[in-house]
């Protein structure tokens, strides 16, 4: 059994997310850590048209799975993991939020972002019950 697992830009990139959080929870003993990172449902959207502006070789979109704060914790509570901290990272610029909304005047449906821009990214710490 361990005392942590390490999960950086993993989850996003799997078909069934549940699956790999059961398996950390039959992994770990109680009281251990996950530590991980996935993609925020808003900040991919902006990253997605960014990195289409820009012709990227990777795009954002090509991503499984995008989450909202409340449904990430969720997902850990489902299978035995309380939420310790989890905060944005990775922030898109407001000039370059703008700059994206400049280039797509036809659009109305804009996620949320603030006068610092949009983050891209959740960090997350979760611990086993």
């Amino acid at each position: 059994m361990f005392n942590g697992i390490v999960c950086l830009d993993v989850l996003e990139h799997t078909f069934d997310p549940g699956a790999v959080v059961r398996e950390f929870s039959r992994l770990t003993k109680p009281g251990a850590l996950v530590w991980i990172t996935v993609p925020n449902a808003n900040g991919e959207f902006y990253q997605g048209i960014e990195e289409n502006l820009r012709g990227a070789t990777f795009p954002a979109m090509l991503h499984l799975h995008h989450w909202e704060a409340e449904d990430l914790n969720n997902l850990f509570l489902e299978h035995g993991f309380e939420p310790v901290t989890i905060r944005p990272f990775d922030r898109l610029s407001s000039a370059d939020v703008n700059r994206v909304k400049q280039n797509h005047p036809h659009r109305k449906d804009w996620p949320n972002s603030d006068d610092e821009g949009a983050f891209l990214q959740f960090f997350a710490t979760y611990r086993r019950i």
